[in-house]
């Protein structure tokens, strides 16, 4: 395998997986908002082109500056509804998890060069959901779940909505302690990171604090976190050996899903891409 297959298979398994749950949880809610509301959406829609075309074929004007008004009517016009739909939908909390997943996905990256590999949307157990992101390096193994967060929290004062995550750090670390079979081995091989990443979240501990056996740590201060990872506990050997694990792991399951689950659907700023390319064209 040159480079060029290397890095494309990389990325297949980082960024191309990153965030697929939530997308799917995002497309899902807005495809029955749209269809639940067919009605008011052509009616607005309807609205948006007649008013445009008004301006466009308004009498008495000059016909650059009418079709520069014109498109800034419908571009906007297309925009508010696209948004209405995204909040009313309830497809924020998925564009908000998906986004997150992509950040932490990010960081996780910037430790490739220093012999870390990961991967992203793991499925051990289905019933247990997926894992977000299994890394790999000198250090050992790190299973991260990202969380969105929209209201305000602290990292350093737990609520108690932070349980949920913990139980599923938990979980998860052990479902890859099993995959890996290594029960039996130094319990600091595989640890468990929860990072939140929200505008009101806060941190200001030097380091992620340890909850429950699980570590937690706000994004902002993940680069800090991952950068601060220097102990020699597996050889570059071991390293490929669980890498090699889990790419097949991702295979099995892939292959699954492919054969029993529909497609993944586009993110909703593909859709949103498509709705403007459609209405460019419409346009000329």
């Amino acid at each position: 395998m040159n480079w060029f297959d290397e890095w494309r298979e990389h990325r297949r398994l980082t960024s191309g997986r990153a965030g697929t749950v939530s997308q799917r949880f995002a497309s899902e809610r807005l495809d029955r908002f749209v269809r639940s509301n067919l009605l008011v959406l052509g009616t607005a829609v309807g609205l948006v082109v007649v008013l445009s075309a008004g301006i466009w074929f308004l009498p008495g004007s000059r016909p650059g500056i009418q079709g520069l008004a014109a498109g800034v009517v419908a571009g906007a016009g297309a925009a508010m509804l696209y948004h209405w739909c995204v909040i009313a939908s309830g497809a924020t909390a998925g564009m908000m998890g998906n986004a997150a997943e992509e950040w932490t996905d990010s960081e996780l990256r910037r430790l490739r060069s220093k012999g870390w590999r990961h991967v992203n949307h793991l499925v051990i157990k289905p019933e247990s959901g997926d894992i977000d992101h299994v890394a790999v390096g000198p250090d050992g193994g790190l299973v991260v779940a990202t969380k969105g967060r929209s209201p305000e929290e602290d990292v350093d004062e737990p609520c108690a909505g932070m349980a949920g995550a913990l139980q599923e750090g938990q979980r998860h670390r052990h479902q890859v302690v099993q995959l890996l079979n290594w029960q039996r081995r130094d319990p600091l091989l595989v640890q468990g990171l929860v990072v939140l990443w929200g505008p009101d979240v806060t941190h200001e501990s030097a380091e992620a604090i340890l909850l429950d056996g699980v570590n937690v740590t706000a994004g902002e201060n993940l680069r800090d976190d991952l950068a601060a990872l220097g102990d020699e506990r597996l050889s570059p050997a071991e390293i490929e050996e669980v890498y090699s694990q889990l790419r097949k792991r991702i295979a099995v399951r892939d292959k699954w899903e492919q054969k029993n689950l529909p497609p993944v659907p586009p993110t909703v700023q593909q859709r949103a891409g498509r709705w403007v390319r459609g209405s460019i064209a419409a346009w000329v």
